[in-house]
């Protein structure tokens, strides 16, 4: 759970810091993480939660991190066509002696 001394914009900020570091430590370690606020987002839930914190404090969310058991980001991206196909075809501006702009390829 992360937690902070208050529940004030600057308290917020220093949630939403802390839960990128653990997301950033959870994906290094090849795992997942997601976010549970539904928990502190209810009062009764965020009282019951704050009692289980010692020394007190307000929780500002419950991370949940673990194990992808479907293992999507390990599988292979999905084939392309060829990379003729996928470029962009821009068109070239053209400026003629009046200084009009015309669309050429």
């Amino acid at each position: 759970m992360l937690a902070t001394d208050g529940d004030r914009p600057p308290d917020w900020l220093a949630a939403g810091e802390a839960t990128s570091a653990v997301w950033l430590a959870a994906t290094a370690q090849g795992l997942v993480a997601s976010p549970m606020s539904d928990v502190v987002e209810i009062p009764g839930a965020r009282v019951l939660l704050s009692s289980l914190i010692h020394p007190a404090g307000q929780p500002q969310l419950v991370p949940r991190v673990g194990v992808d058991l479907n293992r999507r980001h390990l599988r292979q991206p999905t084939p392309r066509g060829p990379r003729r196909h996928r470029q962009r075809r821009h068109l070239r501006r053209r400026v003629d002696e009046a200084g009009a702009v015309r669309s050429g390829r």
